[in-house]
């Protein structure tokens, strides 16, 4: 077994056929299913099964994919820091960032990265914040902005921003613009989103800290004109 037959099968199970792949990989395809097929002659098992539209990799060589791709991340990250130690960093890094803030902090993220470190390829996770939490927990990106990060197991967390919240209603005889307390906004009746969202997590988590009990309703379908305190 070698890591150019570790490196092959990874680009065929993401590629999904072997023309996709040899392509990909700069060999011809004869060449390329002679190295799977040393692969699978050595350890005596399938890898791949062959199907009408590509190919499928069967349970063994699932199996070996993760662990080809675990192995080929790690040296190709020791690549990168001895590289690195010149003086210039290069690599890979991947971060995951909720489609919700990518706006507000993707540009200044990827401009700053590629102003000081052009070496560094950068490849970004956009999604669900769920989706991004799991992300960093399995290691499958470098760091991410995820609200409610501390949550997390084995993850290291720092605020990096804050968010306002507002309490909107219907417009009061007068407008105030002064803050209102927990206590006060949950002395009103409450539409607040589903308990997944980390907003409700949230909100519940500072109430039962503050002593204050509330009581959600579901949202409406209408849109009255409204004021908003923070």
């Amino acid at each position: 077994m070698t890591l150019k037959q570790l490196r092959y099968l990874i680009a065929i199970a993401e590629a999904g056929s072997f023309s996709n792949a040899a392509r990909r990989a700069f060999i011809a395809q004869p060449a390329l299913s002679r190295q799977i097929g040393l692969l699978e002659s050595e350890l005596d098992m399938q890898l791949l099964a062959r199907q009408h539209d590509g190919i499928e990799l069967t349970d063994a060589g699932r199996q070996l994919y993760e662990v080809a791709r675990s192995v080929i991340q790690q040296i190709d990250s020791v690549k990168d820091e001895l590289k690195s130690s010149r003086g210039n960093p290069m690599g890979h890094v991947s971060i995951s960032i909720p489609a919700t803030a990518s706006a507000l902090l993707l540009p200044p993220i990827i401009t700053q990265a590629q102003d000081k470190f052009p070496g560094i390829k950068l490849t970004v996770w956009d999604g669900l914040s769920r989706e991004g939490g799991q992300a960093i927990e399995l290691g499958k990106v470098d760091f991410g902005v995820v609200p409610n990060a501390e949550e997390l197991d084995h993850v290291i967390a720092e605020p990096v921003f804050t968010e306002d919240l507002y309490w909107v209603g219907t417009p009061a005889l007068e407008a105030d613009a002064s803050p209102i307390t927990l206590a006060e906004a949950a002395a009103t009746r409450l539409v607040m989103p589903p308990r997944a969202l980390h907003l409700r997590r949230r909100i519940e988590q500072a109430a039962m800290e503050a002593g204050v009990s509330a009581a959600w309703c579901v949202p409406v379908l209408r849109q009255p004109s409204a004021t908003g305190r923070r």
